[in-house]
């Protein structure tokens, strides 16, 4: 008789298509849900997993909770949430720190495949602010000029930071002679702005509620197109600088193996959130873009990333301990 309601249960699985797993990611989220962040609170990066955050669970019903967890560029968060439980319940929310981390660090504490992308949120941009003083503030053409004729300093928040990449992408593609100084924060960077001991910066755009007005100037954006906050600044691409518009994605990330039904859960609410007016009002003060993309979209941008930025740093025999 046992073996009869066995054999019954089971072709009523093959024939319903469920079973008690698959039943159970259907039903998700039943519990509350931890989105690690791997920087301080307060930041863009947390603002925005925030934002996400609240407006998700009234999407999903269910508590989305933000865990700060800063250090090691990120490293520290990437590392818990790929040990932990490929269930949906523990997510990563992160930046392109997480992919130049792989390529930076001798011994990085994770690999790219080592999680599943889920969506990009949205896309940050930094532009190049540059000292009037030092580079004239004529046009951009002048400036660029300029640029030309001399070694030029320009700052970052730190060694293999995506703004020091930049400028030695912009180096390259520009022929410009760059000396890089390198600060420890964006705040420090403009202390060093503001001292004249650089002539140009690679920061976000926000950077410039710290400048006094009329001390700097932004030259251009490194996007594809102009930024609907910014619409008076052109892209490099603009002033005849090419292959500087890529943007700084902010995006949401599970361990690899964590059920598609999840994944594409979250797709589908990020998809929502990136389209409410509070969370677009929150983005735009932070000079961020709105994406939403798919979990198959975002991982060609991981991999577009990698391929981007493993040659130059492979060039330029960066590496961090």
């Amino acid at each position: 008789m046992k073996k009869i309601l066995k054999l019954a249960t089971v072709a009523a699985f093959a024939v319903t298509g469920w079973s008690p797993s698959l039943g159970q990611v259907q039903d998700y989220p039943i519990k509350p849900i931890r989105i690690v962040v791997g920087f301080s609170a307060g930041g863009g990066v947390d603002i925005i997993a925030r934002a996400l955050a609240e407006r998700a669970s009234t999407e999903l019903k269910q508590s989305v909770i933000v865990d700060n967890r800063p250090g090691a560029n990120g490293m520290i968060a990437a590392e818990y949430v790929a040990r932990a439980p490929k269930d949906g319940y523990t997510l990563l929310f992160t930046l392109n720190s997480h992919v130049l981390s792989t390529l930076l660090y001798a011994k990085p504490t994770y690999r790219l495949q080592d999680f599943t992308p889920i969506s990009v949120v949205t896309n940050g941009f930094l532009v190049l602010f540059y000292r009037p003083s030092a580079l004239g503030e004529r046009s951009a053409t002048d400036v660029v000029a300029n640029m030309h004729k001399r070694q030029v300093t320009y700052a970052s928040y730190g060694i293999g930071s995506l703004a020091h990449l930049y400028g030695e992408q912009l180096a390259r593609v520009g022929n410009f002679d760059l000396l890089h100084v390198a600060y420890k924060g964006q705040t420090e960077a403009v202390s060093g702005m503001m001292a004249g001991d650089v002539d140009t910066a690679f920061l976000s755009p926000g950077a410039s509620t710290q400048f006094p007005t009329g001390r700097t100037k932004i030259l251009a954006v490194a996007a594809e197109k102009r930024l609907s906050t910014l619409p008076s600044t052109p892209t490099f691409a603009e002033i005849g600088i090419p292959s500087l518009d890529r943007g700084t994605f902010l995006g949401l990330l599970a361990p690899a193996g964590t059920p598609a039904a999840a994944v594409k859960t979250w797709e589908t609410v990020i998809h929502s959130v990136v389209k409410d007016a509070v969370f677009l009002e929150r983005a735009k003060k932070l000079y961020m873009e709105p994406v939403g993309s798919s979990s198959q979209e975002f991982s060609k941008i991981i991999e577009d990333d990698v391929k981007l930025w493993a040659p130059l740093i492979k060039s330029l025999d960066l590496k961090l301990d």
